[in-house]
């Protein structure tokens, strides 16, 4: 029987350096594996840094390109450079204007067909609605907001 047994122990020993060396390279192999993942991983955050970084890089060119559009332009004429500098102020304003036109244009009619029918003071009060209201504050915020706003960053 000890014969057998220190038969089995030889050969478990003679295999036991191999199956250290066998569990040692899976731990070096897994080690192996995390290191791989983890330089892949760190090269998909570069990736996607250099992708953001670029995407920052083309919005602030075509800022500029935008910026360098509308730049104005002199022709050398000094009543014509006048006349566009003029021209590319009052964009805003006339277009306000326009619409504030035909808004007027709109209620004046409404309250040519109320006063038929009502009396002066209750065709008033059937033109002028909440919307209405609504939307002359509206106006009124946005043109004296924006004035405010483009003072705010200015020295007194």
């Amino acid at each position: 029987m000890s014969i057998i047994l220190s038969t089995v122990l030889g050969i478990l020993g003679a295999g036991f350096p191999e199956l250290l060396k066998i569990f040692s390279r899976k731990q070096d192999n897994a080690q192996e594996i995390k290191l791989l993942e983890l330089q892949i991983q760190r090269e998909k955050d570069g990736f996607q840094n250099k992708l953001e970084q670029v995407a920052i890089e083309a919005e602030s060119e075509m800022r500029v390109a935008a910026y360098d559009f509308a730049k104005r332009r002199t022709t050398g004429v000094r009543w014509v450079d006048a006349f566009l500098e003029l021209l590319s102020g009052t964009v805003r304003p006339l277009i306000t204007y326009a619409f504030f036109g035909l808004y007027t244009f709109v209620k004046v009619a409404m309250y040519q067909a109320a006063v038929a029918d009502l009396p002066w003071a209750n065709a008033a009060m059937v033109i002028w609605s909440p919307d209405d209201m609504i939307l002359l504050s509206i106006v009124v915020g946005f043109w004296f907001g924006s004035r405010g706003f483009s003072r705010a960053g200015k020295p007194s």
